[in-house]
């Protein structure tokens, strides 16, 4: 029988593991749980990214509810969801929230799509 060490390198943020390096580093830059991440899909279409931090703690105290939250993110899902899941809010269909509202990633998604279809900058 033979024994191995493996390093895996994990996320400081989620614990998803990798197993190289710089593939773990370009994950955390962007982790829906980073704090401080960086938008890909608002780089792409040249949208300001509204801060993380700021729409967690709205979220967290009640200050937004969902159009809220979708106005201020320029409807970007990804920012959304990082800022839901950040502000431990319920996603999905099952609404055991007081407040009422869920946040569908899928829908959201969609919606972003629709209305931003023939924007998209081509990035050489």
């Amino acid at each position: 029988m033979r024994s191995v060490k493996v390093r895996r390198y994990l996320c400081e943020f989620c614990n998803k593991g990798f197993w190289r390096p710089k593939t773990a580093i370009k994950h955390e830059g962007r982790c829906a749980m980073n704090p401080k991440r960086k938008c890909d899909l608002c780089a792409e279409y040249n949208l300001k990214q509204f801060s993380t931090i700021r729409a967690v703690v709205r979220l967290s105290r009640g200050y937004w509810g969902l159009d809220d939250l979708k106005t201020n993110t320029n409807g970007c899902p990804f920012c959304m969801l990082a800022a839901v899941l950040q502000s431990n809010k319920v996603m999905g269909w099952d609404s055991r929230d007081e407040d009422g509202w869920y946040f569908d990633f899928k829908e959201q998604r969609n919606s972003f799509e629709k209305s931003h279809n023939g924007i998209q900058n081509e990035v050489f």
